[in-house]
C-alpha cells in the first residue's frame, strides 16, 4: 500500500489514517494553509519500503513523523500529547522513528508524515476561549515553546463579534514582540474559518508563523467550559437546585436578570456563550454574562464580590464602556418605557404590585383550595401563574437592587432608621412568644418562608419544629431581638433621601418575603403533581417529582410516555473536608466587630437545631429565614455574598460581626474549631489550642 497522499487520506476511514491526518487533509482540500502530507496506514506491513519512499515522495528532510490514532483529536476526546511524534533529520533515522511513533499506542497506529515546517513563532489558537466563550485567544512562543507546555511569550485575545475596531486583537500579556497586530488577526481569523468547517464546534489549533503566513499543524475540538460567577445565584441556591425547581425558575431568571438588562442597553446578542450554568447542582451566572451586565457600572457601584472575582471589571470604567458601548436609542427607549428607574414611580409600582398579588393569591389558580384539587391542566396553570408573578416581581427587584447599591455607596453604610422589613417583623413576633406558645398564628403569617428559593425546599409551615428550634435560640440571647441601634446612623440625610434609603433597604428583604409567598404556591403545585403521578404509579413518592423537569412532569400528567426516570436530588451540595495551609483567611468584611467562638457549620435549616449560643456560624450562604438564629450566635462566616447580601444586611441589623466571600470556608472549618473573626477587616483566624495538631 505504501504512503497514502492527502487526497486519499481525506476520504479514508479513521481506522486506516487516523483522525488527526484526516482532519488536516480535509482542511488542505478546503484551501486552508496545511503542509502537504502523507500517511503510513495502520495496516502497512512493509516499513522498509515506506522508509525508502519518503525522501522521494515527501521531499528532502528534515521530516516530521507524527501519531494519528483513530481516537486522537476526535470530537469529545483529543488525547493531546498521549502518543509519540518525532523530527527526523537524516534518512538513516527514519525506520527507527517510524517504528517508535507507530508503536506508541495500544495497536500499531497510522503515522502522519510531512516536511518539517520552520518558522519564527508558533503556538496555539482557541477559536472560542475555553473560559471566556465571547472571545478567541492565541498564545505565541518561540519554536515549540507553547505546545511543549512552557507557556507563551505573548497572549492575544479578541471579541468574537468583531464589531468595528472593538474587534481588533488585544495584546493581553507582554513579552518579546513575536507577532504584529495584523499577524495576530490573521491567525485568529484562521481559527474562525476552521471552526466554521467544524459546524461551529470550538477548535484548538496549533500553528506556525512562516514567511508566507500561518500554517496549521493540528486541529482538535476544544471543550468549552465557561468560567462562572459566584454573584447572586449560588447565594440563593446554596444547597443546590432541584431539576424541577430550576426548570421552572431559570426561564424567568434568564429573562429578568440577563435578557432584559442587555436589551435595555441595546446589547442583546452580545453574549457568545450561555449566560446561566449549573455546576454540581448549583446555578451560576457565567463570567461572560457577569462582565456584560456590570460593564457599564462605575467601580464604586460594583458589588464587592463581583469586582474581586472578575479582573475585567477592575479596569478603568471608560475602557470597559468603550469596549461594549450601549446603543443610545435603546437607552433612551428604556428610560421612557421603564418607569422603575425613577424612585417615586418604582415605589408606586411596588405598592400596586402588592395589592394585585394579595388578590391573586386568594384566587384561582393560586389559592390553596384550587391547587389541592388541581388536575393535569390545573397544575400547568399553577406553573404558568407562578412564573408570571415571579417575573413581575423580579422586574421590580432588579431596579430595587440598583437603587439599594446607589444609596448604600453614596450615603454611608448605616441604616438611618430601625428595620421595618418582613424578616425583622418575624424576628420580633417570634421573640415575643413564650417557649411553649402556639405557633399557628405565627405560621399563618410567615409559614410560607423556607431556606432558599427552590420550591423543593420545605417551608416553615411544613416544619414547625425548625421554627421552635429557632425560638429556643432566642432565649437568653444577649443581642436585642429586633436589631441593635448602635448600627443605625444617617441622621444627617435630608428627609426624602433618608426615607428612600430606609425603603429600598427594607424592600430587598420584603421582596424576598413576597417572592416566597409565590414560591410556596409553586411548591404546592409541584407536590400536587407529585401526588397525581404517585397515584398513577409513575413515581415512588410525591416529592420524587422534584427530580423531573417541567416538561417531563406535564407530559406524564397528560398520560404521555415519560422519557427517563427522576434524577436523584441530594438537596445539599457536599462539602469536602480540607485544612487550610495558614492560620488566616480573608474575605469581605460586611458587619463590624470581633468575635471568638466554636464553629457550627450550617448547610440547611435542619442544622440550626445544633447551633448553640456563642457559636460562629459557618455556611455557604445564610438565608433570611435563618436570621432568627443571628441573635444567639457570636459571628457569621459565609463563603458567598458581599456587602448588600441579605445575610449581610441582617447581620448588621443584629449587631453580628460577619465576614463574607471566604472561599472554601465550609470545607476548611470543622465543627468545634475555635476561630476568631474581624468583621471590619474581613479576616477569619483559627485559634490553635493546647494539644492541637494544627
Amino acid at each position: 500500500m505504501g504512503l497514502v497522499n492527502d487526497v486519499s487520506v481525506a476520504r479514508a476511514s479513521l481506522e486506516t489514517v487516523g483522525a488527526k491526518a484526516r482532519t488536516l487533509a480535509r482542511h488542505r482540500l478546503a484551501g486552508l494553509p496545511v503542509p502537504a502530507l502523507w500517511v503510513v496506514p495502520s495496516g502497512e506491513a512493509d516499513l522498509d519500503g515506506v522508509v525508502h519512499q519518503i525522501p522521494d515522495v515527501v521531499g528532502a528532510g528534515p521530516w516530521m513523523l507524527r501519531s494519528s490514532a483513530p481516537d486522537e483529536d476526535a470530537t469529545g476526546r483529543t488525547l493531546a500529547g498521549q502518543y509519540h511524534s518525532e523530527r527526523v533529520d537524516e534518512a538513516e533515522g527514519l525506520l527507527g522513528a517510524l517504528e517508535r511513533v507507530r508503536s506508541s499506542g495500544k495497536d500499531p497506529m497510522p503515522v502522519l508524515v510531512h516536511g518539517f515546517v520552520d518558522g519564527r513563532a508558533s503556538g496555539v489558537v482557541f477559536s472560542r476561549h475555553p473560559l471566556q466563550p465571547g472571545e478567541s485567544a492565541l498564545e505565541a512562543g518561540l519554536a515549540d515553546q507553547v505546545t511543549a507546555g512552557r507557556g507563551g511569550a505573548e497572549v492575544w485575545t479578541r471579541d468574537r463579534s468583531g464589531a468595528g475596531w472593538f474587534g481588533r486583537p488585544r495584546r493581553a500579556r507582554r513579552g518579546p514582540a513575536l507577532l504584529s497586530s495584523s499577524a495576530a488577526a490573521e491567525i485568529l481569523n484562521l481559527a474562525l474559518r476552521v471552526e466554521a468547517l467544524a459546524h461551529g464546534d470550538p477548535r484548538d489549533v496549533e500553528w506556525v508563523w512562516t514567511d508566507s503566513g500561518p500554517v496549521i499543524l493540528q486541529d482538535r475540538s476544544c471543550a468549552s467550559d465557561p468560567a462562572v460567577s459566584n454573584y447572586f445565584l449560588p447565594e440563593r441556591f446554596a444547597s443546590g437546585a432541584s431539576p424541577l425547581g430550576w426548570s421552572l425558575l431559570s426561564p424567568v431568571i434568564q429573562r429578568c436578570a440577563v435578557d432584559d438588562a442587555l436589551r435595555f442597553l441595546g446589547r442583546e446578542g452580545s453574549l457568545r456563550g450561555p449566560s446561566l450554568l449549573v455546576r454540581a447542582e448549583v446555578p451560576h451566572l457565567s463570567r461572560e454574562a457577569s462582565t456584560e451586565l456590570f460593564r457599564h457600572f462605575p467601580g464604586r457601584l460594583l458589588p464587592d464580590e463581583v469586582r474581586l472575582e472578575n479582573a475585567r471589571l477592575r479596569v478603568p470604567w471608560l475602557s470597559r464602556v468603550l469596549s461594549g458601548f450601549p446603543r443610545l436609542p435603546a437607552v433612551v427607549g428604556t428610560l421612557i418605557a421603564e418607569p422603575d428607574w425613577w424612585p417615586p414611580a418604582h415605589r408606586r409600582r411596588w405598592n400596586t404590585f402588592l395589592t394585585r398579588l394579595d388578590r391573586a393569591l386568594e384566587s384561582a389558580p393560586l389559592d390553596s383550595d384550587y391547587i389541592d384539587a388541581a388536575d393535569a391542566a390545573g397544575v400547568a396553570d399553577v406553573f404558568d401563574a407562578c412564573s408570571a408573578w415571579s417575573e413581575s416581581l423580579l422586574s421590580l427587584h432588579r431596579w430595587s437592587l440598583i437603587h439599594a447599591e446607589i444609596m448604600w455607596r453614596f450615603t454611608g453604610r448605616e441604616r438611618p432608621d430601625e428595620p421595618g422589613h418582613a424578616t425583622a417583623r418575624a424576628l420580633s413576633e417570634l421573640a415575643a412568644l413564650g417557649p411553649d406558645a402556639d405557633l399557628s398564628e405565627f405560621l399563618r403569617c410567615h409559614g410560607h418562608r423556607s431556606a432558599g428559593i427552590d420550591p423543593a425546599n420545605v417551608t416553615w409551615a411544613e416544619s414547625p419544629d425548625s421554627v421552635r428550634a429557632l425560638r429556643r435560640l432566642l432565649v437568653g440571647s444577649e443581642r436585642p431581638a429586633t436589631g441593635d441601634v448602635s448600627v443605625l446612623g444617617g441622621g444627617w440625610l435630608p428627609g426624602p433621601i433618608r426615607s428612600w434609603k430606609s425603603f429600598v433597604l427594607d424592600l430587598r428583604e420584603d421582596q424576598r418575603h413576597h417572592w416566597q409567598r409565590i414560591l410556596s404556591r409553586l411548591r404546592a403545585g409541584c407536590l400536587r403533581a407529585g401526588e397525581l403521578l404517585f397515584e398513577s404509579g409513575d413515581l415512588a413518592s410525591p416529592d420524587a417529582v422534584f427530580g423531573l423537569e417541567r416538561w417531563a412532569v406535564l407530559a406524564a400528567l397528560r398520560g404521555e410516555p415519560r422519557i427517563g426516570r427522576p434524577r436523584p436530588w441530594r438537596g445539599l451540595v457536599p462539602v469536602p473536608s480540607v485544612r487550610s495551609s495558614g492560620p488566616f483567611m480573608r474575605g469581605i468584611g460586611v458587619s463590624p466587630g470581633r468575635a471568638r467562638g466554636r464553629v457550627c457549620r450550617v448547610e440547611g435549616t435542619v442544622d440550626l437545631s445544633a447551633v448553640r449560643p456563642g457559636s460562629i456560624l459557618v455556611t455557604r450562604a445564610a438565608d433570611p429565614a435563618w436570621a432568627l438564629a443571628f441573635g444567639a450566635t457570636a459571628g457569621l462566616v459565609q463563603e458567598l455574598g458581599g456587602l448588600l447580601s441579605h445575610a449581610a444586611i441582617l447581620a448588621r441589623e443584629s449587631g453580628l460581626p460577619a465576614v463574607m466571600g471566604v472561599r472554601g470556608a465550609c470545607g476548611i472549618f470543622q465543627n468545634g474549631d475555635l476561630v476568631e473573626l474581624d468583621g471590619a477587616a474581613g479576616t477569619v483566624m483559627r485559634i490553635q489550642e493546647p494539644g492541637s495538631d494544627g
